[in-house]
């Protein structure tokens, strides 16, 4: 009865944990965090096989398909940095500093011209809307045209 009601509640923790990682992250991060779980499972398995008691029910050792098993993990470890950014925060670095290395000039840059509507802006956030103030038709315009 005591090992059903920590069960019971080892489930409840889980859940609850899960809907508020949801809550502050998104449900593609729970379903990762799912995911690790087994990849640590499996190497306190093979840890407490080699490192405490090879003998012990709790263990589990190296077989033939555990070369499977780690490229699966290391598979599902890629796709996590992927979507998180930091396998790709590499390559942007590497961008970075060859756009640092070679700066756009006035004569290449469409914001310096005067006669631009994007000159007067800060930021290229703002730069989209500047664009379409610019060309925006005057009130009573279509009127006119007709």
């Amino acid at each position: 009865l005591a090992v059903q009601a920590a069960l019971l509640l080892a489930m409840m923790c889980s859940s609850v944990s899960g809907i508020a990682l949801t809550a502050v992250l998104s449900s593609v991060h729970r379903k990762m965090l799912n995911v690790s779980v087994g990849a640590i499972v499996w190497a306190v398995a093979l840890s407490v096989h080699y490192c405490v008691d090879a003998s012990s029910l709790f263990g589990e050792p190296w077989n033939e398909d555990s070369f499977l098993e780690l490229a699966g993990f290391v598979l599902i470890a890629l796709g996590q940095a992927t979507y998180s950014g930091l396998w790709n925060r590499g390559v942007q670095s590497k961008v970075a500093e060859a756009a640092a290395e070679s700066p756009v000039t006035d004569a290449e840059n469409p914001a310096a011209d005067a006669q631009s509507p994007l000159a007067d802006t800060e930021s290229p956030a703002v730069a989209p809307a500047a664009a379409v103030e610019a060309v925006r038709p005057v009130a009573g315009a279509e009127s006119a045209a007709l």
